[in-house]
C-alpha cells in the first residue's frame, strides 16, 4: 500500500547564552517535512548562550507547543526535530533531540521519546524519531535538544531569529536540570530555531495476516470510491475472491468514503447498518461475474474505524462521471462473529455482494492497488457489468478482507488396505441411505483382514438423529465386471455391527441425492461425520490384487423423516458405485443400478477406506513370504517339543505340539511364496 504523509513542523528556536552572533540578516530554510508548525521567522540572527565556564558543559533548549498551534492537528504525529545551529565547538557535538509531554506553563513535563544526535556544522539539521508521538490537539507537548558542547569561546549552539515576531512564553533554555527560563526573562526576546515536523500518514495500516482469501485487497488512498447508487437506483457493486482455507466466512472487512466527506461517522453507520450482503458463486463469461446468490445477511453487527486520510477520487461507472481529488476521508467497516455464517471451501471463487440504501452522491466503496482476477462490477443479480478505472481504463478492484475460522479437514487414515482411499469430497453428494443398498468396489492392495472400516456419511439439511442408527449392516461381495457396468455378485461376508465411533462435524457445501426417486437438492446441507467400525472380531480376509464390493444398509423409519446419506469422493476408481433396493436382499442379489451424478451424468463413487493387519501365512514359519527348506529346517529344529496351542511358529496348527501334522501343513505349501 502507497503511503503518503503531510508534514507540518512546529518552528522551535532554541538560543545559546550570549548575545546572538554569525550571520546576521540571512534567511535559512529546514529541508523537508515542508509544512511546519514554528515561531521562528526564519530570519537567522545569531547563536550562542554560554554559562561563563571553559569546559564540556550541556544546554537543553525547548519550544513549547500549545492546543492553540495544534488545533486540526488531532492523531497527526510529531515524526523530525529540527534545529538551526547557530555554533559548533568542538567539530562536533553531541546530544539529543527531546519531546516532552505535558508540564506547566514554564516548564515541560514527562520525557516521552528522544533520539542520539551528532551536531557537525552550522546550519539546519532535521532529526527523524524512531518513536514519533501522536498528536492529542487537547495537550501540550516541549520539543527541544540538550546538547554537550564547549564553551570556552564564548558561544552555544542555539540559533534564534531576529526577534520581530516574537511569541512569548514559547522558547525556553536550561543550564541546569529543572532551572527552565524563558528567554524574554534573560533580557533576549528572540525566538529558539527548534521545528518539530508533525506528519499525517495517508491509508489505513490495520493487517490481517489470517486472511481467508488469496490475499487482502487493501485500500488505496490515492484510489477511488465508486458511488453505490444513483439519483433513483440503489446498485449491487461486486468484487470477487479466492478462497485460501475452508471453513464459515464469521468476518468481512471494507472500507468506504463519502462524497466530499458529506457524511459524518454516525451517518455512516446508519448507512451501512441497512445494507444487504451476499456471497455468490463465480460465473465466467467475457469477464466473470457473481452468478448464483449462496448466503445473504441481513442483520448483523458492525463497528465503523477511522477516518484515515487519502487524496481520493469519486467515480459513477454507469454515467461514468469522475471527480478528482474529492474527499480526504475513507473509514474501515468490520462485520465481525456473524452468528450463520457462510461456509467457504477451499480453492473455491466467490463474489462479495454490497448494496447500501443511498440514494445520490453519499456513499462510495473504495478500490485497492491488490489487484486479484479481472475488473470488479455493478449492477443487479443477473445484469453485471465490468467497472474500469476512468483514466486508465485498467480493471478496478474494491478494498476488502475476508477472515474467520478454520475448518480441519479428517484425518489421513494411515495404511489403507485398497490400492485406491476415497477420500469425501466437501462439495459432493449424499447419496441416500432410505430403503436402499448403496455399494463401491475395491481393489485389494495386501492380502489380510479387513478388520477396520472408514466411511463418511452426512443428514439431510443438518438434521442429525444419531439416536435412530442402532445399527449398521456391512457386508462384501464378490465383483461381476459383465455387461455394461460393474456390480456386486455373491456375497462374500457379512455383519451387523452395533458399536463404531463417529467423529466429526467436518464442513463443506454438500447437496442430498434420492437415487431412487430421482430428487436432488445441490447446496443442502455442511456437515459431514466419519463413521469407523473397527476391530470386527470375525474378519474378512482379502487377497491381495482381487476386486471387492463394500455395500452399506442402514436403519430407516418411515413414519419418519430423517435422513442419511452416504458422502461422494473424488478419488474416483474403476467405474461407478451402485444402488438397489434393501427388500428382497440375499447372497445372489441383482437388481444393482449405476450411480452418476444428477446434474452433469458423470460416475460418482463413495467415500470410505479399508484397513487391517496383513494375513499370517502359518507355514511360513520364518515370516520370509516364501516356504522353503529354512522352514522345514526350523521345524525340525523344534520337533517333538509341546507347550501351550501356538506358542511357538513352528506349531503351525496350534494343537501344542510340533510334529508330523505341521510337516505335512508345511510340505503341502513347499515353494509359494507372498
Amino acid at each position: 500500500m502507497r503511503k503518503k504523509r503531510y508534514g507540518v513542523l512546529v518552528i522551535f528556536i532554541a538560543i545559546g547564552l550570549m548575545f546572538p552572533m554569525n550571520i546576521l540578516g540571512e534567511i535559512f530554510e529546514p529541508t523537508d517535512p515542508s509544512n511546519w508548525i514554528h515561531y521562528d521567522n526564519g530570519v537567522f540572527f545569531g547563536g550562542g548562550f554560554n554559562q561563563g565556564a571553559h569546559d564540556l558543559v550541556w544546554l537543553m533548549g525547548a519550544i513549547r507547543i500549545t492546543p492553540l498551534e495544534l488545533s486540526g492537528y488531532d492523531e497527526w504525529e510529531i515524526t523530525t526535530v529540527c534545529i538551526y545551529v547557530g555554533h559548533v565547538n568542538p567539530s562536533s557535538m553531541l546530544g539529543e533531540a527531546i519531546v516532552w509531554g505535558k508540564g506547566t506553563a514554564i516548564e515541560p513535563g514527562d520525557i516521552i521519546t528522544t533520539e542520539a544526535v551528532t551536531l557537525t556544522s552550522i546550519g539546519w539539521a532535521n532529526i527523524t524519531l524512531s518513536s514519533p508521538v501522536t498528536v492529542d490537539e487537547t495537550e501540550d507537548y516541549w520539543v527541544g535538544f540538550n546538547i554537550t558542547y564547549d564553551d570556552s569561546d564564548g558561544f552555544g549552539p542555539f540559533g534564534v531569529d531576529d526577534g520581530t515576531a516574537y511569541v512569548q512564553d514559547r522558547s525556553f533554555v536550561n543550564w541546569s536540570e529543572n532551572e527552565w527560563a524563558e528567554l524574554e526573562e534573560r533580557g533576549m526576546p528572540y525566538n529558539l530555531m527548534i521545528r518539530a515536523g508533525l506528519e499525517l500518514e495517508y491509508g489505513d495500516n490495520t493487517t490481517f495476516p489470517n486472511h481467508k482469501m488469496h490475499f487482502p485487497q487493501y485500500p488505496d488512498p490515492y484510489g477511488w470510491d465508486v458511488d453505490w447508487a444513483a439519483e433513483e437506483t440503489n446498485y449491487f457493486l461486486a468484487d470477487d475472491w479466492m478462497c485460501n482455507q475452508t471453513g464459515p466466512v464469521t468476518d468481512i472487512h471494507f472500507w468506504v468514503s463519502s462524497y466530499e466527506d458529506y457524511l459524518s461517522e454516525e451517518e455512516i453507520f446508519s448507512f451501512i447498518n441497512s445494507s444487504l450482503i451476499l456471497i455468490a458463486d463465480n460465473a465466467e463469461d467475457v469477464y466473470s461475474y457473481p452468478n448464483d446468490i449462496l448466503w445473504q445477511l441481513f442483520n448483523f453487527t458492525l463497528t465503523v474505524s477511522g477516518p484515515f486520510y487519502g487524496d481520493e477520487g469519486w467515480y459513477i461507472p454507469w454515467t461514468e462521471e469522475a471527480y478528482y481529488n474529492n474527499h480526504d476521508l475513507f473509514w474501515r467497516i468490520d462485520i465481525t462473529n456473524i452468528s450463520d455464517p457462510f461456509i467457504q471451501m477451499n480453492g473455491t471463487i466467490y463474489w462479495l455482494v454490497i448494496q447500501v440504501p443511498a440514494f445520490g452522491y453519499l456513499i462510495g466503496w473504495k478500490t485497492s492497488q491488490d489487484h486479484f482476477m479481472d475488473a470488479a462490477v455493478y449492477g443487479f443479480p443477473g445484469e453485471w457489468y465490468p467497472i474500469h478505472e476512468p483514466i486508465t481504463y485498467l480493471p478496478i478492484d474494491f478494498a476488502f478482507v475476508i477472515t474467520g475460522e478454520y475448518y480441519e479437514e479428517p484425518p489421513e487414515i494411515e495404511n489403507p488396505k485398497m490400492t485406491n482411499p476415497q477420500h469425501p469430497d466437501p462439495f459432493g453428494w449424499d447419496v441416500d441411505f432410505y430403503n436402499l443398498l448403496l455399494g463401491d468396489d475395491w481393489q485389494c492392495n495386501e492380502t489380510g483382514y479387513v478388520s477396520d472400516v472408514h466411511f463418511w456419511v452426512s443428514w439431510i439439511w443438518d438434521e442429525v438423529h444419531w439416536e435412530n442408527i442402532s445399527w449398521i449392516n456391512v457386508s462384501i461381495w464378490s465383483d461381476n465386471a459383465t455387461g455394461n457396468y460393474s456390480h456386486p455378485e455373491t456375497m462374500l461376508w457379512n455383519e451387523t455391527v452395533t458399536e463404531f465411533n463417529i467423529s466429526g462435524p467436518w464442513y463443506g457445501m454438500e447437496g442430498f441425492y434420492s437415487p431412487d426417486i430421482e430428487q436432488y437438492e445441490e447446496y443442502n446441507h455442511e456437515e459431514y461425520y466419519q463413521i469407523d467400525i473397527e476391530n470386527i472380531t470375525d474378519p474378512f480376509i482379502q487377497e491381495n490384487g482381487t476386486i471387492y464390493w463394500f455395500v452399506l444398509n442402514m436403519p430407516y423409519s418411515p413414519e419418519e423423516y430423517w435422513l442419511m446419506g452416504w458422502k461422494t469422493t473424488t478419488d474416483n476408481w474403476n467405474d461407478a458405485a451402485v444402488w438397489g433396493y434393501d427388500e428382497g436382499m440375499g447372497p445372489f442379489y441383482q437388481e444393482w443400478n449405476n450411480l452418476s451424478d444428477p446434474l452433469t451424468n458423470e460416475s460418482l463413487d463413495f467415500a470410505f477406506v479399508i484397513t487391517g493387519e496383513p494375513y499370517e501365512y502359518p507355514w511360513d514359519v520364518n515370516h520370509d513370504n516364501v516356504v522353503n527348506y529354512l522352514d522345514i529346517s526350523a521345524l525340525i529344529s523344534r520337533y517333538g517339543e509341546s507347550g501351550a496351542p501356538g506358542w511357538i511358529p513352528e506349531d503351525i496348527n496350534d494343537d501344542g505340539v510340533v510334529d508330523y501334522l505341521d510337516i505335512s501343513i508345511l510340505i503341502s505349501h513347499y515353494g509359494e511364496s507372498y
